[in-house]
């Protein structure tokens, strides 16, 4: 058997350029492989609890499982060794150091945009869609945001980005908003919690662009002139997790956030692309990459190149007609309906009814079952008396039998059974003799 990583499903929705998975950890292990030139089959799986660590990818091979994007890159194999034979200590280091630049900073700024940005959020909904049913898709994209806020919460509070912001502009951090005060409802004890604290992010959208040009400063710095991360013209592992967090910073597209792009100077010459001057707030992070950092555009394609990125098969299809799996559109006006209407006291209500409900059904279950176990124990005992009455008759029987073989009794006189049944009719027959005699008599009165 050989090598089956398992990974995130590929990127749906409009793209520059196909992605065969969502995930910069997977795509970062999908790159480290090619790069390698190893022999491997990737397996859309999008159920992180696979893995031990609870992130994508895993690799499994003829002997172990490796968990998490750390051991992919750490396990030990000849080709592995052949692509970093030409790193250094130094440079070893400064990849441990990038590494930890692109998971902690990098990799937060992305997340902020797909899932905090509201100009973005639509698309990233439908991006998920063909990866995750309703329920855990739901749960997924809450679950994302929520980290992300708080990520970004602590980062203001321990102030971690103080040595990348570049000039004297600081975050414009804002307060988070007082909590609403409750409105009346049927039950207030089942009204939803309000979020927490550190489940709003402060951080506004223009601080997060601002740290984004930040780290793409770093970054192009660290790259200069260079066509790879190491220098030379061969790439290395640093340069599989550098792609696999630049890609899906440039090559994917959101159509509801490019919309409010400038538009196009009229004055420009006719056939030549007008020049497309920086903006404060870019609307994403592949317009502020592609008009402010065109090295990194170009490395980014240089490595997608290198790869072969675009001819990885998934699941026993192509890559590109995985990706090109169209999302279901997403009505807005449908989903901004909803949720006005699931933070409404008459969504409180109908909760508190079908609490109520719920509650009442329980109870009705529970006499029900007890009415259902008395009925079996009286049921229960009729069938025991029932069963004594019959052992009773049966022994009479027997002792009749014995007395009638016996023939005669102590007295010398010979023993005759007693016909009950005989005596009952013969008792019978004269209670209806004398009421018969009665009414007669009644009737000769008149």
């Amino acid at each position: 058997m050989g090598l089956l990583l398992y990974a995130w499903g590929p990127l749906a929705g409009p793209s520059r350029r196909s992605l065969p998975t969502v995930d910069a950890d997977c795509l970062a292990a999908v790159t480290y492989l090619r790069l390698a030139n190893a022999k491997f089959e990737l397996v859309e799986h999008n159920d992180p609890s696979l893995s031990h660590t609870g992130h994508l990818p895993v690799l499994h091979d003829e002997t172990a499982l490796f968990h998490g994007l750390d051991a992919v890159l750490a396990r030990k194999s000849d080709k592995a060794a052949a692509l970093d034979a030409h790193l250094t200590a130094l440079h070893k280091a400064d990849r441990a150091a990038v590494e930890a630049l692109l998971r902690d900073q990098l990799e937060p700024v992305r997340q902020y945009m797909w899932y905090l940005d509201a100009r973005h959020t639509a698309t990233t909904h439908s991006r998920f869609k063909p990866l995750l049913p309703l329920i855990p898709r739901w749960l997924h994209l809450h679950s994302a945001r929520r980290a992300v806020a708080r990520k970004f919460n602590a980062a203001h509070r321990t102030d971690w980005l103080t040595h990348v912001l570049a000039g004297d502009r600081k975050p414009t951090v804002r307060p988070p908003a007082a909590p609403a005060a409750p409105t009346p409802s049927l039950n207030m004890s089942l009204r939803l919690s309000p979020p927490a604290q550190d489940d709003a992010c402060t951080w506004s959208r223009a601080d997060v662009m601002h740290v984004a040009r930040a780290l793409y400063t770093t970054i192009a710095s660290i790259l200069g002139e260079h066509e790879f991360l190491a220098g030379g013209d061969t790439p290395s592992s640093l340069d599989a997790v550098m792609f696999g967090a630049l890609a899906l910073h440039y090559y994917p597209e959101f159509p509801d956030a490019e919309s409010a792009a400038p538009a196009a100077d009229a004055d420009a010459d006719e056939g030549k692309p007008a020049p497309v001057a920086p903006r404060d707030d870019p609307p994403t992070l592949a317009y502020l990459l592609s008009t402010e950092f065109p090295t990194l555009v170009a490395y980014i394609d240089r490595v997608y190149d290198a790869a072969r990125i675009g001819e990885i098969v998934v699941a026993g299809a192509s890559q590109e007609e995985v990706a090109s799996r169209a999302p279901v559109p997403v009505d807005e006006g449908l989903m901004a309906r909803v949720r006005r209407f699931a933070r409404s006291d008459a969504a409180h209500a109908i909760l508190s009814v079908a609490a109520g409900a719920a509650l009442l059904a329980g109870y009705i279950g529970v006499v029900r079952a007890a009415e259902e176990r008395r009925v079996a124990s009286a049921v229960e005992e009729v069938r025991r008396v029932q069963v004594e009455r019959r052992r009773a008759v049966a022994e009479r029987r027997e002792r009749e039998l014995v007395q009638e073989e016996g023939g005669l009794g102590a007295d010398g006189v010979e023993d005759r059974p007693v016909d009950h049944d005989e005596a009952e009719e013969e008792e019978h027959a004269a209670v209806v003799t004398e009421l018969l005699e009665d009414e007669d008599e009644g009737d000769d009165d008149k």
